[in-house]
């Protein structure tokens, strides 16, 4: 009987060492399997996995596809390629001649150098920070080269100096591994006094230009009109000297054609003449007193 039971208490004993030795592998299994799957990286396009070893970079990945980490020994930072968008808060900043401008911007900024953003930056927080800083520094020193009415009609046309601004954050970021691509204002606000008195000071200066493009104008006017006058004079004195001369060749071509009828028939010619010195010099109410040896009264008596 003891022995019967020693034998089932071994047996039971073998069974479960097998038993434990089974599930053992098998968490072993599971363990390993992820241990793997936790150590892939799968790297998306608009990605960078930088890889450190005991807190030093061992290398950067910026080309998609699997990859994969040493367990336990390798941790990993996520970096992105894509254009990042960052409100920077207004500040208020003080023109050349010492007045407030609250400036409300944003920034658009990418990674380009890894190493450098991993040492020098860290994290994008600390970028974001960075930012905020470098470009209220540059407007805060942009604004202070302008005056006040320069600012404003910056902004009211559209020009809000983002190069300058953009090249000077991109200087005070140097070595971050950030490339700043625009610093843009979204608007910028005035106090209500100073934006009363801005705008009155742009209006007289507006009118100011405007009188001298009437005044331009009418000069130009003038000008136009003078030209125009002695143009007109030059063609009327032409015409006339034209006329003249039409006029001298027809009395010249009369005169031809009377001697001509004179040399042809004097006596014709005398006649005609006198009837013509008759229908100039007589009309209804005329009366005549003729001497009997006139001209008149010889062709009237047809003697």
């Amino acid at each position: 009987m003891n022995t019967s039971n020693k034998l089932n208490q071994k047996r039971r004993n073998i069974f479960t060492d097998l038993l434990m030795k089974k599930l053992l592998m098998i968490f072993l299994l599971i363990f390993s399997i992820a241990l793997v799957i936790s150590n892939i990286l799968v790297v998306q396009e608009d990605e960078m996995v930088v890889i450190k070893q005991f807190g030093k970079i061992e290398k950067i990945i910026d080309k998609p596809g699997l990859y994969f980490k040493l367990p336990f020994i390798q941790n990993t930072d996520l970096l992105t390629k894509k254009l990042l968008n960052f409100e920077v808060q207004p500040i208020t900043a003080f023109s050349k001649d010492k007045r407030n401008i609250i400036a409300v911007s944003y920034a658009i900024w990418k990674i380009t150098e890894p190493y450098s953003f991993i040492h020098n930056v860290a994290n994008i927080e600390n970028a974001e920070a960075l930012i905020e800083n470098s470009v209220q520094t540059a407007l805060r020193q942009k604004y202070s080269q302008l005056s006040y009415i320069e600012i404003i009609r910056g902004a009211v046309s559209g020009k809000d100096y983002n190069e300058e601004i953009t090249a000077e954050v991109n200087r005070q970021l140097h070595n971050t591994g950030i490339d700043m691509l625009d610093v843009r204002l979204k608007r910028t606000d005035l106090t209500a006094e100073d934006e009363e008195m801005v705008y009155a000071a742009i209006k007289s200066e507006r009118e100011k230009i405007a009188k001298q493009h009437i005044t331009i104008a009418e000069n130009e006017a003038s000008q136009i009109e003078a030209e125009a006058d002695t143009e007109a004079e030059m063609i009327i004195s032409q015409a006339h000297s034209a006329a003249e001369e039409i006029k001298g060749k027809a009395d010249a071509e009369a005169a031809k054609i009377y001697a001509e009828s004179y040399n042809k028939d004097p006596e014709f010619y005398k006649f005609i003449r006198t009837l013509e010195s008759y229908k100039k010099t007589m009309n209804d109410k005329t009366t005549i007193i003729l001497p009997i040896d006139s001209p008149y009264t010889k062709h009237l008596t047809g003697n």
